[in-house]
């Protein structure tokens, strides 16, 4: 179905955010470069055995050999994932390459835990500040973010996990310098959706706008819980016979016509309450205004 015209504006706005962004973190690798090739001069210069040593120094000489291609490359993933419905490596292969399908999807599982590890890590600093960012975007597009979506920590930090592996960097050198590399990510990031916000105010989408969606989510959800316990509470009613119609039936037991007139009695409010406690269990998610509806139905069935 194709967008109303008065949510064209909306999806572009959405659109240059995420450009913004990119082209934010982007010009951020350089940092990120940076930190990397520091940690790992570091490293090398402390001692230890001869075989850390020798690996350390290794380390250090084949990020000096291909960093400028994983900066190049990871920027060049980034950008492309601005492209509708882009994604990243799936580890398909030819039916006929069997083994060739073992190890690229071994290579991709890898590469997609590492970057979880990292994600995990960024998200910890940066959460409320992406919780602002994709809320007001959601409101834009009027649905939730692709599990892809660039704008997302993981997905971020999994295009700069695969490219370091494509440039010809080992993973395990990734591992050794992980730790200050996703802090130096968990800045980048952090500066960048604090931008991208203010670039949302700018334009109009105000906190007030936010405030008012989780206000309503609240509200739906506490509805909810009490269209369940005013329907349960029905239900228990249904189950328990008054204390003066036990009576009533222990004194006019011989009388079969007050009895049935009691049972029908009681059946018809079952029938009519059943559906309110089906439909309360079945509908967590129901609308506040289905529930006063529903409230007041429940009010004049009663009287």
């Amino acid at each position: 179905m194709q967008p109303t015209p008065s949510s064209v504006p909306q999806r572009r706005l959405a659109r240059q955010a995420r450009q913004r962004f990119v082209e934010g973190i982007c010009a951020g690798l350089p940092g990120l470069d940076k930190v990397v090739l520091d940690f790992l001069t570091t490293l090398m210069s402390q001692t230890g055995t001869a075989r850390e040593m020798q690996s350390h120094r290794d380390a250090w000489m084949l990020y000096q050999q291909h960093h400028a291609a994983w900066a190049d490359r990871t920027a060049k993933a980034w950008r492309d994932a601005l492209a509708p419905h882009s994604s990243t490596g799936s580890g398909l292969a030819t039916a006929g390459a069997g083994l060739q399908f073992e190890l690229l999807s071994d290579d991709v599982v890898e590469n997609k835990i590492l970057a979880s590890r990292m994600a995990l890590t960024v998200s910890e600093q940066v959460g409320p500040q992406f919780d602002t960012l994709r809320q007001r975007t959601q409101s834009l597009e009027g649905q939730e973010l692709d599990s892809g979506d660039i704008l997302r920590p993981d997905a971020v930090c999994l295009r700069l996990v695969e490219q370091w592996v494509e440039a010809g960097l080992p993973r395990t050198d990734l591992q050794t310098v992980v730790d200050p590399l996703q802090r130096e990510l968990a800045n980048l990031l952090q500066k960048q959706y604090q931008a991208v916000n203010v670039f949302y105010v700018e334009q109009g989408v105000t906190p007030q706008t936010d405030l008012k969606s989780r206000v309503r989510r609240n509200a739906v959800g506490g509805a909810a819980e009490v269209l369940r316990a005013g329907a349960l509470e029905a239900e228990d009613r249904l189950l328990v016979v008054p204390d003066h119609e036990q009576g009533a039936r222990q004194v006019h037991h011989h009388d079969g016509d007050d009895d049935r007139h009691q049972r029908q009695h009681h059946e018809r409010h079952a029938l009519r309450a059943r559906p309110l406690l089906v439909a309360a269990l079945e509908a967590p998610e129901a609308d506040t205004a289905d529930h006063q509806q529903r409230s007041d139905d429940r009010h004049r069935q009663r009287h």
